[in-house]
């Protein structure tokens, strides 16, 4: 039986970095107001869920005001298993490595709301046709000056103005995987449909400033400019339970030209 695949949220840009990676299935890109056609899908699909609630980083949303409330409405009435992307915001001030048993206790709005689609999902579809995915810092070629990442912020400033602009203390270490890398992985776990709850990112932590010296050396010009000194949020994601459902496995030096390939990218975005 060939498997069917539904990307819900296309426009997203995890969404239009993933749909390349899809190989040997029925591919079917849907917008949130197309939500009604994921009904009329075969009914061994499988729903990978890149929609957020436009307020989701702003306020606390209620139940109903939440994607996942539309979703599992139509959900529920099919055989279908569904990857909901979360994000590693759920979890509470941890210490690292952070494992899916780390405790949760979200200390943002947008990782709340998060953590409130994840129980919502989790109390509407069975167990063994959910797939919940706690992201780390996913990234790309952000060119949409309207994006409030890291990433995006970095490549905005280093375009246009020749500096990124660091408010953190460049010794900072986040959980960076690249967006091809996360594609792969998602192709992966919507083959395998693994239950449960999984973190996906690098499984190990990069310097904030090594990452930016790899975008200015890819870039080929710029500088770095420190606003704070404030070591921050730092985080590696423990990534051994996702890692034996995929082959997509990430090391430092693939990481580091990665974002130096960005920045070589960025020239020729903006020339």
């Amino acid at each position: 039986m060939s498997r069917s695949v539904i990307i819900f949220g296309k426009n997203s840009f995890l969404a239009r970095g993933a749909i390349d990676a899809f190989q040997d299935c029925k591919l079917i890109l849907l917008e949130h107001r197309e939500i009604e056609d994921i009904g009329f899908c075969e009914s061994n699909s499988v729903v990978i869920n890149f929609t957020c609630h436009p307020a989701l980083e702003n306020r606390p949303l209620k139940n109903q005001e939440l994607t996942e409330f539309e979703l599992v409405n139509i959900i529920r009435k099919t055989n279908f298993h569904v990857v909901q992307l979360s994000t590693r915001r759920v979890y509470g001030k941890f210490n690292c490595p952070v494992t899916e048993e780390s405790e949760l206790d979200p200390q943002s709005i947008g990782g709340y709301n998060k953590l409130k689609s994840e129980k919502l999902l989790q109390a509407n579809i069975p167990p063994d046709r959910l797939t919940i995915l706690r992201l780390g810092n996913i990234f790309g070629l952000e060119n949409d000056i309207h994006r409030r990442t890291f990433f995006a912020r970095a490549l905005t400033s280093l375009a246009f103005d020749g500096r990124i602009n660091l408010d953190i203390d460049p010794r900072s270490e986040k959980d960076f995987l690249p967006l091809h890398f996360f594609a792969r992985a998602v192709d992966d776990i919507a083959r395998i449909r693994p239950s449960g709850t999984f973190n996906l990112g690098a499984g190990f932590s990069t310097s904030v400033g090594d990452i930016c010296s790899w975008l200015i050396n890819g870039f080929g010009r710029g500088k770095l400019n420190i606003s704070q000194g404030v070591l921050t949020d730092s985080f590696w994601l423990d990534c051994s339970k996702i890692d034996k459902h995929i082959t997509a496995k990430i090391r430092r030096p693939e990481l580091q030209s990665s974002v130096r390939e960005i920045g070589r990218s960025l020239v020729y975005e903006k020339s």
